[in-house]
């Protein structure tokens, strides 16, 4: 999730607390100078910059460089350690999927991995509306089984579906008792074209009554203020209309589906967490930020310790006061900023998570970049971790499911809002208090990942 911390601030701030260096950006030599402009910029900003080594070898490439620099996490050995801080080659392009914008065909994936251990085969777990893959006829559940005419293995698959044109086969089917796919049917090939495509969070929601209980359903995707960049903050104003129905039409639980939701805008979080929490005013205090020790005291020098704090904001869509409780659904996909509205409202209220343990990433970094534009590389190291208003950050592991509340989304995929999704019907059964009437999904080949966790990856402008 992105902070309000920028660039050009902190170097304003340290160079005022006499923390200069002997590089600035307009100085930096393209060819010579990357390593120099990494180095300072790291010892300026990195979280653990403590642990940066006094010498390190400059003659490596820049991302070797970059990586040699890190405070790098072993499970065993440094479980706190850095498993997120990135450099890329191209800052404008990092910039841009971080603001939801991308070369794409709008639509997610889950791969599987076949009995074989070799075959490959996917499945859409959404399209976005108005993309190509909506316009070809891809839906929620449809499955991946050819690309370009090509059988798809784990040597093929990601170059086949990183093209920027491609035909693919799709089909539907299910599993059977062994997780083979079988009885597959209505199979169809059609052509798709990626184009610049920008992502609208705000995907779906619903209000429903259940056992007497008036329910809204909010499926929020990824944390994005408004579209490629601007500062209109369209998609939150979409949020808060959804959150103004809610009030209006007396909704008196709420589950919010982030199963697919990697993070991103710390602003967003912070509009969601207002939305829902209970009892809070602009003087309740959402989180607390921690820098290095080094840019901690320059901060504090200029801007005081109220730098360091964000405060809830006064929404009048806020159905806090409707609720006693908020359900979220998630998955190991839920990340960041995601994990950051779960942490902060828990001092607040009864929070109950749904699903499959989350990712676990209780820290945040920035974009960096040269301004001067003679370095066309781009970092994400994390600069900063977070704590809620009771002091708690220890989700490094990820938040698990509440006892009971264990439930996988599983093969069979069925449309958002439906009481026949495991999760939302593990919550909705929670909520009015009777038997799970859920059904246990069947047996599927080893998952090898999704399409969603590239968005993880780049999701990082101070992210949490």
């Amino acid at each position: 999730m992105k902070f309000r911390l920028n660039h050009q601030l902190v170097w304003a701030c340290l160079l005022l607390a006499g923390l200069s260096f002997s590089c600035k950006d307009d100085d930096v030599d393209p060819e010579k100078g990357v390593n120099e402009w990494i180095f300072e910029n790291m010892n300026l900003y990195y979280y653990w910059n403590d642990k940066i080594p006094e010498r390190p070898n400059m003659n490596l490439q820049p991302e070797q460089f970059f990586n040699s620099l890190l405070n790098t996490y072993d499970q065993a050995t440094n479980p706190e350690g850095d498993r997120f801080s990135f450099i890329v080659d191209d800052a404008e392009a990092l910039l841009a999927s971080i603001n939801g914008e991308s070369k794409s065909t709008g639509m997610e994936v889950r791969w599987y991995l076949d009995q074989d251990g070799v075959s490959v085969f996917g499945q859409v777990l959404y399209t976005e509306s108005g993309a190509p893959a909506e316009n070809a006829g891809l839906q929620r559940g449809d499955f991946v089984i050819k690309i370009d005419g090509q059988s798809l293995n784990k040597n093929n698959v990601f170059d086949l579906f990183g093209q920027d044109a491609f035909s693919l086969t799709k089909a539907q089917g299910e599993f059977d008792e062994n997780g083979d796919l079988i009885g597959l049917q209505n199979e169809e090939t059609v052509n798709l074209t990626s184009v610049v495509w920008q992502t609208n969070p705000v995907y779906t929601h619903k209000i429903f009554t259940e056992g007497g209980r008036k329910i809204g359903y909010f499926l929020y995707n990824q944390f994005i203020p408004g579209p490629h960049g601007s500062k209109d903050k369209q998609y939150d104003q979409a949020m808060d209309q959804v959150f103004a129905e809610f009030k209006s039409r007396g909704v008196e639980e709420l589950v919010v589906d982030l199963r697919y939701n990697p993070g991103g805008a710390q602003t967003s979080a912070n509009n969601l967490a207002s939305l829902i929490a209970k009892g809070v005013d602009g003087n309740s205090i959402l989180m607390r930020q921690e820098y290095n020790d080094n840019l901690e005291q320059a901060l504090k020098d200029e801007y005081g310790e109220d730098f360091f704090i964000d405060k809830f904001q006064v929404k009048e869509e806020n159905i806090g006061d409707q609720l006693n409780r908020v359900y979220f659904l998630v998955s190991g996909n839920s990340a960041s900023a995601s994990e950051l509205v779960i942490n902060c409202l828990k001092p607040y209220m009864t929070v109950i998570l749904v699903g499959e343990t989350t990712y676990g990433k209780n820290v945040g970094s920035i974009t960096i970049k040269d301004e001067s534009q003679k370095i066309k590389w781009g970092m994400q190291p994390i600069i900063v971790k977070t704590y809620n208003s009771a002091g708690d950050s220890d989700y490094t592991a990820g938040f698990a499911p509440n006892p009971g509340m264990e439930v996988t989304e599983g093969p069979q995929l069925h449309p958002f809002g439906s009481l026949e999704d495991p999760l939302l019907a593990k919550a909705v059964y929670s909520i009015v208090n009777s038997p799970a009437r859920v059904q246990e999904p069947k047996n599927a080949p080893k998952q090898w990942g999704t399409t969603i966790e590239r968005k993880r990856v780049s999701l990082r402008e101070l992210s949490l």
